[in-house]
């Protein structure tokens, strides 16, 4: 049959049908206006109307397209397409509507998705005398269609994931949700708890109240809260035993249901770890305590031997001291005398010094400041150790610091200070050597040296040389009581100074100290 008469006769056929009254005039003016894919085939497959959206979506005019095979037209790149095409129209011809999705290229190169259908159009006698093509484009659909499943799976993912536990219930408070964060808190597979009560995870004392809660939760406005007020539930485990965990509830409404999500976190490890901390830290706090009343009963000790053994030991003293003087010098007691009274003068700074650090330790040191000459203090200081340094042949030093402003101090303290630091630098200086004693300014405040050319302060003890009863491992004889140092440290710090060694082994060390000159 040519085309002429294909088309003659299927506008006859369609002029005869006047499907539900409507004209074929009516007909193109309906597929004119359409915005969708609409054709009209014959049942043998040829394309006999198109209407204007499908022919722009090619880029093809009428007369391109109809009385030609509907499969061999543009719109159809695929091989696969086409047959699946012939075997649609097959179908329809013989009195079936077919329908499906086909994804069809057009002019611009962009793929688009169709829902596509073939549906047959019957004569008054029953003749299927054309097939009606419709095709709905779903790209966005499809597209949001795929969104909506990645985001499906991705919080299914999350959902089985999370180590949090995801419990949902319904209105009736049943479960219909557990995630494996759940079955692994719990110790429940989801098969044997889901349709279950809600109660099965909660203690039995708890149960009402939590009923409660959840209804109470439903009928307010809000969406989401914590439970137990920002505070912790308790939960139960398949074997009975109680756990504290944090939980949140939240509601949606489903197919006009409630659904309520409760995730949750088991905290049992934290609560253990807090216990613990709370336990380290009253340990701490009683050791603490136990060390200052330690330190306490020591300072006291101290300050009670030190007096009760001053007392006797300065009648000793001065009654030695009275005997000397009364005896002739060639008496042959004045040597016994002499060794008395030198053991009774080192038992006196020993004492002396056990006191001081006991002070010194309970931060009540007696200092009285009063301006004082730094020269001055300096050759007070270096004069009782001239003739010991002499007898060592020690070169002892004294370097004049000039035209310094006073200092605010307590003389007699850091005279104790800077004799402390002559005696350990002349007991460490060997024959030949030298100990130099000055000044300098530094900023607000004075710097005494007092340098040796001893052995030096190995680099491991230097930290140490200022702490109490430390000695060096090459003090001689162990002797001296190991307190001078930290004695000194506690003078100048509480002057607001500071101390401090260099030292190079085998050269001698440096050991200097500031004191704050008075304000202007």
């Amino acid at each position: 049959m040519q085309p002429k008469d294909r088309d003659s006769a299927a506008s006859s056929d369609v002029e005869s049908t006047d499907l539900y009254g409507v004209s074929d005039a009516r007909i193109r003016t309906i597929f004119g206006n359409c915005l969708q894919f609409l054709g009209l085939v014959s049942p043998e497959g040829i394309l006999l109307e198109a209407n204007p959206a499908s022919l722009a979506f090619i880029g093809n005019e009428r007369a391109d397209v109809v009385d030609r095979p509907f499969w061999e037209t543009p719109w159809w790149t695929a091989e696969d397409d086409r047959r699946r095409l012939r075997d649609a129209i097959a179908r329809a011809a013989s009195g079936e509507a077919v329908r499906y999705e086909l994804e069809l290229v057009g002019e611009s190169g962009d793929p688009a998705v169709f829902d596509f259908s073939l549906v047959p159009v019957r004569s008054a006698d029953g003749r299927i005398v054309s097939i009606v093509a419709e095709g709905r484009e779903i790209t966005a659909l499809m597209r949001a269609r795929e969104a909506l499943r990645g985001s499906k799976a991705r919080l299914a993912a999350i959902v089985r994931g999370t180590l949090d536990g995801i419990v949902s219930i319904d209105d009736e408070q049943r479960i219909r949700l557990f995630n494996q964060g759940a079955e692994q808190i719990f110790g429940y597979d989801s098969d044997e708890v889901l349709g279950q009560p809600l109660d099965v995870l909660i203690p039995e004392s708890f149960r009402a109240a939590h009923q409660r809660y959840v209804r109470a939760f439903g009928e307010s406005p809000e969406v989401a809260r914590h439970m137990g007020e920002r505070g912790e539930i308790v939960g139960q485990r398949k074997n009975g035993e109680l756990f504290p965990a944090e939980a949140s509830i939240a509601e949606v409404t489903v197919g006009g249901g409630t659904i309520y999500t409760v995730v949750l976190r088991d905290i049992t490890e934290r609560r253990e770890m807090e216990r613990e901390r709370a336990r380290l830290a009253e340990a701490q706090r009683k050791a603490r305590l136990d060390a200052e009343a330690a330190t306490r009963a020591r300072d006291e000790m101290l300050r009670v031997v030190s007096h009760d053994l001053r007392n006797p030991l300065t009648g000793i003293l001065r009654g030695v001291r009275m005997r000397r003087l009364a005896l002739e010098s060639e008496h042959p007691g004045l040597e016994i005398l002499e060794g008395i009274e030198l053991a009774a003068e080192r038992q006196d700074r020993l004492i002396r010094d056990l006191s001081d650090v006991a002070s010194i330790e309970a931060g009540h040191l007696s200092i009285e400041r009063r301006p004082h000459d730094l020269a001055a203090l300096l050759r007070a200081a270096i004069r009782p150790f001239e003739s010991v340094a002499w007898s060592r042949e020690i070169d002892l030093v004294w370097e004049d610091p000039g035209d310094l402003p006073p200092v605010s101090v307590d003389r007699d303290r850091i005279v104790q200070v800077l004799s402390n630091l002559l005696d350990n630098a002349l007991n460490v200086t060997p024959p030949g050597g030298h100990v130099r004693i000055g000044a300098t300014t530094a900023g607000e405040h004075a710097r005494v040296v007092v340098r040796d050319t001893g052995r030096g302060v190995p680099e491991a003890e230097r930290e140490l040389v200022f702490e109490r009863f430390w000695r060096g491992a090459e003090t001689k004889n162990g002797a001296g009581s190991g307190l001078g140092l930290a004695i000194a440290r506690g003078i100048v710090e509480s002057h607001g100074g500071e101390i401090g060694v260099d030292s190079e082994p085998g050269r001698g060390s440096s050991f200097h100290f500031t004191l704050p000159f008075v304000p202007a």
